[in-house]
């Protein structure tokens, strides 16, 4: 029993001798001092900001608006669900021709077919793999994204400002500007 004693008392001296403030330096920092071991993680509690917000302020003005009803006769439906399409991109008519779909698809190629019973599958009017020679690039952001009637042929007045080709390396050029347009 005494030996339990003295064992109990030195682990008590032993205690008292020690330092309850932690004085290892945070993890990454050295502040020169011999002691402490830089490798260790150390709980660092959160400063107080001079500035920010402790909580979020209560807005009265900015309240949204209540939820529709959920019987709403608003719905999405599919149309042309018989033709094949894939990766579409857009769709368009000509300016003045309802009678027309024309589709790009990010491979690269544009079909058509007629807004009334259409065929299951489309005709092909433009595949630009094929007239680059190599396939277009559709990663990323990469493909054939869009396209454009020409206003010349859909009854609008201006004239293209400029012509361009797409070169070898696959970057668009501008190969020549057109000069004195005038729009009436």
């Amino acid at each position: 029993m005494r030996s339990l004693r003295a064992w109990v008392a030195s682990i008590g001296v032993v205690a008292a001798c020690g330092d309850a403030a932690d004085t290892r330096s945070a993890p990454g920092t050295n502040d020169g001092s011999a002691g402490g071991d830089a490798s260790v993680d150390v709980f660092v509690p959160p400063t107080v900001a001079e500035f920010g917000l402790d909580r979020r302020p209560i807005n009265t003005s900015c309240v949204a608006p209540a939820r529709p009803p959920s019987t709403s006769p608003a719905k999405l439906e599919r149309v042309y669900q018989g033709v094949a399409l894939e990766q579409t991109m857009m769709m368009a008519q000509p300016p003045g021709d309802p009678s027309r779909w024309f589709v790009s698809s990010r491979t690269g190629t544009m079909v058509s077919f007629p807004a009334t019973e259409p065929p299951a599958r489309p005709t092909v009017v433009a595949d630009l793999g094929a007239l680059a020679g190599r396939p277009v690039e559709t990663a990323i952001e990469g493909g054939f994204l869009g396209f454009a009637f020409l206003h010349l042929t859909n009854g609008e007045r201006m004239p293209p400002l400029g012509r361009s080709l797409v070169d070898d390396a696959g970057v668009n050029v501008i190969d020549e500007w057109i000069r004195g347009v005038r729009c009436p």
